[in-house]
């Protein structure tokens, strides 16, 4: 059983691209290509429309891909769990999260860690939520700690709360609303927003969708960081996360309210890789640091 072919095609499969896939496995398009026609010949059957652009699965390979994606899942599971019995250590932990919560949980919870397991190598992934949730479906990080969004888990998805954040209004010190705040005052405010992806995002949106809320969108931003810097300096409002305010200075005198609403920080990870001695320490410390840091 070939899983370099697999992870190859896969790959492809996913970026709808031999190019892509290429650059994304660090290897050169001949070799992909390569992979690909052995497999082909091997199988007697045609994996991709080499006609379609960008390049589209035929249902063989459609089939393939199905099933090399759950042999690939099963044997890293396998791995994995050999290698915590046999305590491996060269052991890597690929954590998926934002860059701006990776600098604030992280500092935190991998210092405990490395002092326990300084043998075991993280790897840190960061992306929109959405990039990263697809990323550990696919198998390309094991742990995410990420804002639960409010959508379904997947099935094959398993969860753990790490700790309950509050969201504050970020409110420059010009600005004059109400206390508490009536969402109705805030029909036309100008806003700094995150980008579409962004979970913090998803959050701005389903709230102003719940208040009848028509925002002034002034810009919008892939950081929450740049959302409260801007609103700080008093161009308009912002909503962020509490953690924002520990990692990053306003620009002037700033009010931060709560507005009534909080989200659980989790960690997910797939029912279907193995979660050894060392994964299990670093949620289990993180619960116990963000408990005693709130």
């Amino acid at each position: 059983m070939d899983f370099r072919q697999m992870r190859y095609i896969v790959e492809v499969a996913e970026c709808r691209s031999v190019s892509r896939a290429a650059d994304n496995l660090h290897v050169s398009q001949s070799a992909v290509s390569h992979y690909i026609r052995h497999a082909e010949e091997l199988l007697g059957a045609k994996l991709f429309d080499r006609k379609a652009n960008p390049l589209s699965l035929t249902y063989a390979g459609m089939c393939y891909v199905e099933s090399a994606r759950k042999i690939l899942a099963e044997n890293d599971r396998l791995t994995r769990e050999l290698r915590s019995i046999n305590d491996y250590t060269r052991k890597l932990i690929r954590i998926g999260t934002s860059r701006d919560r990776a600098s604030y949980m992280l500092p935190k919870i991998l210092p405990g860690f490395r002092e326990k397991y300084p043998e075991v190598k993280i790897e840190i992934h960061t992306d929109s939520g959405q990039k990263l949730r697809e990323g550990l479906q696919k198998g390309r990080t094991d742990i995410l700690l990420l804002p639960n969004d409010g959508k379904e888990l997947p099935r094959n998805i398993e969860n753990q709360i790490i700790y309950t954040e509050p969201l504050l209004m970020v409110i420059p010190e010009k600005c004059r609303l109400s206390r508490p705040i009536k969402p109705s005052e805030l029909d036309g405010m100008p806003f700094f927003l995150q980008f579409r992806a962004h979970t913090t995002r998803t959050f701005c949106d389903a709230y102003f969708r719940r208040h009848n809320i028509m925002p002034q969108i002034l810009a919008e931003f892939p950081s929450n960081i740049t959302c409260y810097r801007m609103a700080s300096a008093g161009l308009g409002l912002a909503i962020i996360p509490a953690m924002i305010t520990h990692i990053a200075k306003a620009e002037s005198k700033t009010e931060l309210v709560p507005i009534g609403h909080t989200w659980d920080v989790m960690a997910y990870w797939r029912k279907d890789s193995y979660m050894g001695e060392c994964e299990r320490y670093l949620l289990d410390n993180a619960n116990v640091v963000f408990k005693s840091d709130i």
